[in-house]
């Protein structure tokens, strides 16, 4: 699971600005960031599958993905998640050719949502719905549902957001902070994915963390008008 949060063309300096928590149990061990062998992808790797939830490419693309969470249904899909960034962002796809791919495969890999950038154009795929959007100027919140379904989370951390990249000069250290937040739904705020109301309710806030689950890495990606990436990652685990 993961939340995230984007905002495209919000801020002088930045026009891409996206935040972004992974959770996962603490037994599935990863590799911190870095340039991958043989490959132009800069990215954290999971050792489990040896995919990544986050990454971006020398040619100035990049991805993120999150699962999408029913439990109420049955979990088609047998690739693994983690293969979808260095396939979309760094196997020298068009925007055509990227979305055909999705719109033909999407459903080969577990449920999920990925958003992702090809030549400075930004879209959010649905493997749920089976569409792609192109993203325009704006804000954005994802989580483990289609794109700003209004969870406890999302309203909540997309409001200190805003007020965060709304100030000039852009503070890293609070926009971490900001992703540390571990408030948690009330029942009546909960929804209702198929799990147990109790791991509900521990899943709902921004930042989490129980006895064998919860927030492994905050990472930042910020694109300046340059084009130029700054990556900056604080693993918890």
């Amino acid at each position: 699971m993961c939340t995230l949060f984007l905002a495209i063309g919000k801020h002088p300096e930045f026009p891409v600005i996206l935040i972004e928590n992974r959770d996962e149990f603490y037994k599935r061990k990863s590799l911190k960031p870095h340039w991958w062998d043989g490959e132009n992808l800069f990215a954290g790797k999971d050792l489990e599958k040896g995919g990544t939830w986050l990454g971006y490419h020398k040619n100035g693309n990049w991805g993120v993905v999150t699962n999408y969470r029913d439990l109420t249904k049955p979990i088609v899909g047998e690739r693994s998640r983690g293969d979808l960034i260095p396939t979309i962002i760094g196997g020298d796809f068009s925007i055509e050719e990227s979305e055909s791919f999705l719109l033909k495969n999407g459903q080969l890999f577990g449920p999920f949502n990925l958003m992702y950038s090809i030549n400075n154009q930004l879209f959010c795929y649905s493997s749920e719905l089976n569409k792609v959007e192109e993203l325009k100027p704006g804000i954005y919140g994802l989580s483990n549902a289609y794109l700003d379904t209004p969870w406890f989370k999302i309203k909540r951390g997309k409001k200190k957001f805003i007020e965060l990249i709304e100030k000039t000069e852009l503070s890293k250290e609070r926009l971490f902070t900001m992703m540390q937040d571990n408030k948690q739904a009330s029942d009546a705020e909960l929804p209702d994915t198929g799990l147990p109301n109790e791991v509900e309710k521990l899943v709902s806030s921004l930042f989490i963390k129980s006895k064998d689950y919860g927030t492994h890495c905050t990472t930042l990606l910020l694109k300046n008008g340059n084009g130029e990436i700054d990556f900056t990652e604080k693993r918890f685990v």
